[in-house]
């Protein structure tokens, strides 16, 4: 039994409703995880990925939560920080990382650089971000 109840997977409701807005089959009214992130007020050009930005100690905490936060904050998070950097270290020490040759491909000529991330990883949007396809080589390193 919870003591206080989980966090809800739809958004809430209200019984003080005066709009009635119809919605597409296809339409999921369910906010995404991401929905808040890339905002103007915090980030300048918030849709382009830099990752640098988190790099600056004073970056906005309250911007981005991936895993959420306050008393509700997701019991992982500190195993999933640690986790990522040691697969990084482990993965990127043992093999070079090359884009694919379809890769390649599909972003030659492409300046733009939202653009070209666009057209390069293509994502479905869920509880986190997938990526459909992302044709890496990785390569041994000779020690």
């Amino acid at each position: 039994m919870w003591l206080y109840p989980r966090a809800r997977s739809s958004p809430p409701t209200s019984s003080h409703c005066t709009t009635t807005v119809r919605l597409s089959c296809s339409i999921d009214p369910t906010p995404g995880p991401l929905s808040s992130h890339p905002t103007a007020r915090y980030w300048p050009e918030p849709h382009l990925f830099r990752p640098a930005r988190f790099l600056d100690p004073s970056w906005p905490r309250d911007a981005f939560a991936p895993f959420s936060g306050g008393a509700r904050i997701c019991i992982g998070k500190r195993f999933a920080e640690t986790e990522v950097v040691a697969l990084l270290a482990v993965l990127l020490q043992r093999y070079t990382i090359e884009l694919g040759d379809a890769l390649k491909e599909r972003v030659k000529g492409v300046v733009d650089e939202r653009e070209r991330r666009e057209k390069a990883i293509n994502v479905i949007q869920g509880l986190t971000l997938v990526p459909t396809e992302l044709p890496l080589v990785f390569r041994r390193r000779l020690v």
